[in-house]
């Protein structure tokens, strides 16, 4: 028994590290996550104000005073999605390749508490061989 709980201690020990990644690298996707939405969200707003401003645009006189103001705009507008895209693309595929790395880093739950209950159940085997080759005078008990 005190082997196993000494299996156990370490297992414990040994696998929160890795739990503690894991937790880190979904919440780091999480975050990304949520920013490219609202990137993605920005992006499609000032598309949407410069649809707007286009049709805008369109229905003004040629002569209308606000026209070049406005073709200003429009172009500076235009200039800022056209920049604003690629960034979304690799934003994107960064996403994709975390969300891909976070798949291939779990392990299945019912895998896990398979081998585990299996070496655990291994290791009490030999706990129990060993305590029988342990004289009982000499075998000690300790609260751990």
């Amino acid at each position: 028994m005190k082997a196993l709980a000494i299996f156990l201690f370490h297992s414990l020990l040994f696998i929160s590290p890795f739990n503690t990644i894991k937790m880190d690298n979904h919440q780091l996707f999480l975050k990304k996550q949520q920013q490219y939405q609202e990137d993605t969200a920005l992006y499609e707003e000032t598309l949407a104000q410069y649809q707007e401003l286009h049709s805008l645009y369109q229905e003004l006189p040629a002569e209308d005073l606000d026209r070049p103001s406005l073709k200003a705009a429009l172009l500076k507008t235009k200039a800022g999605l056209k920049a604003f895209k690629p960034q979304l693309k690799t934003d994107k595929a960064n996403l994709e390749q975390l969300f891909l790395a976070l798949k291939e880093e779990d392990i299945p739950k019912t895998d896990f508490l398979l081998e585990f209950a299996l070496n655990a159940e291994a290791v009490t085997l030999k706990a129990r061989k060993l305590q029988g080759n342990i004289q009982k005078d000499q075998w000690e008990e300790k609260a751990i």
